[in-house]
């Protein structure tokens, strides 16, 4: 089997995995040790065939998708901070961008934390500045029924 093919059925099998883990929140660690279990045991009958070698990797990628998604997925359930008072200098990470009343200013704090911020419109801000920011914090709510962040 070519290399190319192999390496596409091994990024296809990451990419499963994501998709996987994001309709079995918090199963993931369980799915993921089975996966790793079955990969070993694959791989230690079947270690000379090539094709059930490559079979077995795919399945590694597979629980690997599903880790690095359950880790991400943690994450942001740990990240409470809806309501909480911020305070501290901040960086603009991103050119601001204009709207009607006021400018969506994505900002970065020291922890790497990125923060959405509404700024009055006539703010002279640029990329790469660094502010002072005071500000009470809420979780981005959706506009309408058919866009979700």
């Amino acid at each position: 089997m070519p290399k190319h093919r192999i390496f596409l059925f091994l990024s296809l099998s990451f990419i499963l995995g994501i998709f996987i883990q994001s309709f079995f929140k918090g199963e993931g660690k369980i799915i993921g040790l089975g996966l790793l279990i079955f990969f070993i045991i694959i791989l230690a009958i079947f270690w000379k065939n090539k094709m059930a070698t490559i079979v077995a990797f795919s399945i590694l990628f597979l629980a690997f998708g599903i880790w690095r998604t359950e880790l991400a997925l943690e994450k942001l359930d740990k990240l409470s901070l809806d309501g909480q008072k911020f305070s501290g200098l901040v960086m603009i990470s991103k050119e601001p961008e204009s709207k009607e009343n006021y400018q969506k200013v994505i900002v970065v704090t020291d922890e790497k934390l990125k923060l959405l911020v509404n700024a009055p419109l006539y703010s002279e801000l640029a990329y790469g500045d660094e502010i002072n920011l005071q500000c009470n914090l809420k979780i981005v709510e959706n506009f309408a029924d058919d866009f979700d962040y």
